[in-house]
């Protein structure tokens, strides 16, 4: 090798080792950051990359308050209601990718009164929960940083135990009173193959349906896929099924289309009557259409037939 051939080389390797130093930091920097991913079971690594709903009701005539989910031991809930009943049912996008392979259930009854004041806003209290004068202070100081999720539940708990609070419930709950039902059930071990085949096979969304009753809490499933723009459900199974439009009858109108339904002179369209004589439709008041009906399982798995 030539004398100009290896000034060239070593040109080369002086230039190129900083940007591979550079490189290697940048690696070794971004892999030490990368956040550590909860292990997985194998009943939660089958739903993986599906989409999944969230639906949240209670049966007829119960009202839960202060109701809240916790997924697999978070202290922080991942759903949370001020008041549970059939009439305001929640429906909405899974707050999370993942399928909880245990949830657990919080609901209270009337607020406490006497729910310390300090829980809402633990920046402006000290240890004791007595208020900081110069709370209102601190916020305009540039130096002033609002505590993390951790700093809170520790600072909830240090309070607790200064002050002899009797708390209920996960730290990061934000609801008080006393709790009235805690139930924690399995979700992801219970959503059969054959569902997770179909909605791999041909589309679809998976929903997660929790119904929560006075002695505890209901859970079942089904597919969800949009069909001429609206929801259409299939392969429910679970704990219950909620009722809802009879989408899959050639006869779901039960009324004339060219009479009022709601006059005496409107005549029911003669092919529903024979799912209407089958018990597992009706007509819901004030209704032109066939629904049918919710079920549930009763303790002794028989399957109960409901109009909700």
């Amino acid at each position: 090798m030539t004398m100009q051939a290896m000034k060239r080389k070593l040109i080369t390797m002086g230039l190129l080792l900083p940007l591979a130093n550079v490189i290697g930091l940048g690696r070794a920097s971004a892999m030490g950051q990368r956040p550590q991913r909860p292990s997985l079971t194998p009943a939660q690594q089958r739903l993986e990359s599906m989409g999944l709903v969230l639906l949240v009701d209670a049966v007829e005539g119960a009202e839960m308050r202060g109701t809240e989910f916790f997924a697999d031991g978070n202290e922080r809930p991942f759903y949370a209601s001020g008041v549970t009943t059939l009439s305001n049912r929640a429906i909405m996008a899974f707050p999370s990718g993942t399928v909880p392979e245990q949830v657990r259930v919080l609901w209270r009854g009337e607020k406490d009164e006497n729910w310390p004041r300090w829980w809402s806003d633990l920046d402006a209290v000290d240890d004791f929960g007595r208020r900081l004068p110069d709370f209102p202070a601190l916020r305009r100081d540039p130096n002033f940083r609002s505590l993390s999720q951790q700093e809170r539940l520790d600072k909830r708990k240090r309070i607790a135990q200064n002050t002899g609070y009797e708390h209920q419930g996960p730290w990061g709950s934000g609801y008080f009173g006393k709790v009235l039902g805690d139930h924690t059930i399995p979700v992801a071990s219970r959503i059969p193959d054959e569902v997770v085949a179909e909605i791999r096979k041909n589309g679809g969304g998976l929903r997660l349906k929790f119904r929560l009753h006075p002695e505890g809490v209901f859970f079942g499933w089904d597919i969800e896929r949009l069909i001429g723009g609206l929801p259409r459900h299939s392969m429910a199974g679970g704990d219950f099924r909620e009722a809802g439009l009879a989408y899959e009858l050639p006869g779901r109108l039960v009324y004339d289309a060219y009479l009022n339904p709601y006059t005496a002179s409107a005549r029911l369209n003669p092919e529903a009557k024979p799912y209407l004589d089958s018990g597992d439709y009706f007509i819901p008041p004030n209704s032109s259409t066939i629904w049918r009906r919710g079920w549930y399982m009763d303790k002794n798995g028989h399957k109960v037939l409901t109009d909700y």
